[in-house]
């Protein structure tokens, strides 16, 4: 995973493009207090994980998840939004998932982004905007 290189002081909004073109393909994008932050597919404190997983997307929170269906091989519109009592995590297709998380109310945090692939293509379109 790639991280900012420093804190981002008020992040409340995240927005980008990812390309999914096979089933088993991974993108996650993260928030964390950490510098170092380790990748898990389970609750951790001071992260929380914004992942396409093959066939679902999901919200890993500090201490619990959201998960829905979302599979379909296609290019999403990807917004994240960032508040200091929830977290959301939107896109053109398979609508709005929430999380109830506190970790928004962070003075700084960094942010991370990620993909893996069983495909030949695993990428983030276009620039990945983060708003304060």
């Amino acid at each position: 995973m790639m991280r900012t290189v420093g804190l981002v002081s008020g992040l409340r909004r995240i927005k980008t493009t990812l390309v999914k073109d096979a089933d088993r393909d991974d993108h996650g994008i993260a928030i964390s207090i950490r510098p170092a932050m380790p990748w898990r597919w389970s609750s951790s404190t001071g992260d929380v994980r914004f992942v396409w997983e093959g066939n679902f997307k999901a919200i890993i929170g500090q201490s619990s998840s959201t998960t829905v269906p979302c599979g379909d091989d296609r290019t999403y519109v990807v917004d994240i939004s960032v508040t200091p009592l929830s977290v959301t995590m939107e896109d053109d297709w398979c609508g709005a998932l929430q999380l109830s998380d506190t970790l928004g109310g962070s003075t700084a945090l960094y942010a991370y982004v990620g993909a893996d692939a069983d495909s030949t293509v695993r990428q983030f379109q276009n620039p990945i905007c983060l708003s304060v």
